[in-house]
């Protein structure tokens, strides 16, 4: 049944609700986020104060349906990694439809549930799995790695349309005029959301100037990221990324500069690599904007958003492509549409 354009934003809007009245019970649930996120305790409450969307605008809400376009149901498979994304996630999909399906990730079961108990949205469904092969209408909008989203692309019939949102990672940007100290600080908070394990957080930095302009960037994030330790601890990193930090930052040590304490790390060179999700930054220096994405090569496609200082000339060859940011706002952009708008899969960076 068709449904007018202000019973749309009025489903959003009850979502939003939900997430009002689950952060001002945080109190109850916090040891259970926890556990299943394997963030610290004040990692999520960091998370719920600066990423869950208790309090968009009616401008937001309003882009956010007009870009949907209408269907008979949707089905959403969400991804383990940023729990308070499953807001933005159930909201798309009650922007196109009225009846919903969500299956949670096996990892982080609990979040999108916990929203579902006080929306009381009879036309939500949660499940447990999902036969790919039997949906014959409507849309999937899943979240998660490219092998995920390969392996349901491969099963759905060609009638039903598949929004899907991949991996990706988020670049920072300094121009010569952006002021070392201020980024620093504001960009350390971007690192510390989730762990930096989203898809939206920043992974490398990329200084105009030269070696020691970046050197000096280095240094004073090494001092913001260590700050923030001290306040909100790194939640427990797994075995394998775990020997992933150790293997990147022994070959950093090798290649380059590395800036290393207990909780976070900056590393520096002059070319442009991936470090783990950790809480680690690698900084690159480069003359110009022009040498980024040159820089960035292979990786070059799986940028999803950009922060920067100010709105230098040169960022609206991305502002098509990716979401622009201010340092200190990655992982907390508005309400209005997915997070990620490249389409996929990615194969270009513009």
């Amino acid at each position: 049944m068709s449904r007018t354009r202000k019973e749309r934003e009025a489903s959003v809007w009850r979502w939003i609700e939900a997430a009002r009245k689950v952060s001002r019970l945080r109190d109850r649930f916090r040891c259970d986020l926890t556990q299943i996120t394997k963030l610290s305790p004040d990692g999520v409450d960091l998370a719920l104060d600066c990423a869950l969307e208790t309090d968009p605008s009616q401008a937001e809400v309003e882009a956010l349906v007009g870009g949907a376009t209408e269907a008979m149901s949707v089905t959403v498979v969400l991804s383990p990694n940023v729990f308070t994304a499953s807001l933005r996630a159930i909201a798309l999909a009650k922007a196109a439809a009225d009846t919903v399906f969500v299956k949670a990730s096996r990892r982080e079961p609990f979040f999108a549930r916990l929203l579902g108990e006080h929306a009381r949205d009879a036309h939500v469904s949660f499940v447990n799995e999902v036969d790919y092969r039997a949906i014959a209408s409507g849309e999937v909008h899943a979240y998660g790695s490219d092998s995920t989203l390969r392996t349901i692309a491969h099963q759905l019939d060609k009638s039903v349309v598949f929004r899907a949102h991949g991996t990706g990672f988020g670049v920072a940007y300094l121009d010569a005029s952006a002021p070392i100290e201020a980024c620093a600080n504001a960009l350390s908070r971007d690192v510390v959301l989730f762990d930096q394990s989203g898809c939206l957080s920043p992974r490398i930095a990329f200084v105009v100037g030269d070696a020691d302009r970046a050197e000096a960037f280095a240094s004073t994030l090494f001092v913001a990221l260590a700050s923030w330790a001290e306040r909100v601890p790194r939640g427990e990193l797994d075995d394998r990324t775990r020997a992933d930090l150790r293997r990147y930052l022994d070959s950093m040590h090798m290649t380059g500069r590395v800036h290393e304490a207990v909780d976070c790390a900056v590393t520096l060179s002059g070319m442009a690599t991936l470090p783990p999700a950790a809480r680690v930054m690698h900084v690159v220096h480069v003359a110009s904007f022009e040498e980024v994405v040159p820089a960035l090569g292979a990786l070059a496609p799986f940028v999803t958003t950009v922060g920067c200082h100010g709105a230098p000339p040169e960022m609206s060859s991305l502002a098509r492509g990716h979401r622009m940011a201010a340092l200190g706002m990655m992982q907390s952009p508005p309400f209005d549409g997915p997070v990620d708008p490249r389409r996929w899969p990615p194969s270009t960076l513009t």
